[in-house]
């Protein structure tokens, strides 16, 4: 999420398209170990899965409405022992700030992970690959809307970019009759081609350039502002990772609009051009 502080450095905030990268563990524990409000962050974790930390890390950590990487983190090559730890979700530490891992080890034991140890992190690159392709098309429909300039609407804040379950939050009452003019806006943005940008902006640049000023999505002020900018139509405050042009999201399909108490709702989905 933007202006998350952690301890851990977050390759994936400036280098999205890594999908390999070498690093050190910090720490190795089981989820029993955590304090409370970290172990409340796994639900479907049982405590002797394992907690494994790094000193940075590639993996993005659920949060920002976009679910988490899997993946792997392997002994380096050449290794005197070597060791597989699966990484099955990642949480930014309620206590701490810290990226934890969990997972569970696959070959051949624990023993062979340690503290200061290098290790070779392995993300999914097609389940990242999705999850960028829904995030851009959620901006995508955002300033669809935008542009068709339905009166008494404004975008909220609140968005989900999970598969089959991908929307987006509007203030106001979008009328059904508009679903076909927004699909219609939307498909135009797509097959522009239109290039995507990750921006590190200060307060000042961030409020004039950003469809929704960082103001309202309670960032740390002190820090700079990471943004995804659609060149030409706007940016929106945004830690989530992303295709690099509005084509590579595919095919985006609004599914439907619902409405309820002042707000309207977009659900949406993707799926290949």
């Amino acid at each position: 999420m933007p202006g998350h502080k952690s301890s851990t450095k977050a390759v994936f905030l400036a280098e999205q398209d890594r999908k390999q990268h070498q690093t050190t563990i910090t720490s190795l524990q089981t989820i029993a170990s955590l304090p409370e409000q970290d172990r409340q962050l796994f639900k479907n974790a049982k405590d002797t899965d394992d907690i494994l930390t790094t000193s940075e890390t590639i993996f993005y950590p659920q949060g920002g409405g976009q679910p988490s990487d899997t993946g792997y983190m392997k002994s380096p090559p050449g290794a005197a022992e070597e060791g597989t730890f699966a990484v099955e979700s990642v949480r930014y530490a309620t206590s701490s700030g810290e990226i934890l891992h969990c997972g569970h080890f696959e070959a051949p034991n624990p023993s062979t992970f340690h503290s200061d140890q290098p290790v070779t992190q392995e993300i999914d690159g097609e389940r990242r690959e999705l999850h960028s392709r829904i995030h851009s098309a959620g901006h995508i429909l955002g300033l669809a809307v935008a542009e068709l300039k339905i009166p008494d609407i404004d975008e909220g804040t609140r968005a989900m970019h999970f598969p089959e379950s991908a929307f987006v939050d509007f203030k106001g009452l979008i009328d059904g009759k508009h679903k076909d003019a927004i699909q219609t806006k939307v498909d135009e943005l797509v097959q522009q081609d239109i290039p995507i940008h990750v921006q590190f902006w200060a307060w000042p640049e961030a409020r004039e350039k950003c469809n929704i000023s960082p103001d309202e999505m309670g960032l740390d002020p002190s820090e700079p502002v990471r943004a995804v900018e659609v060149e030409g139509l706007g940016a929106y405050p945004c830690g989530g990772t992303h295709v690099h042009s509005t084509k590579g999201v595919g095919k985006i399909n609004v599914r439907k609009i619902t409405r309820s108490k002042g707000v309207s709702k977009i659900s949406y989905n993707v799926s290949p051009g």
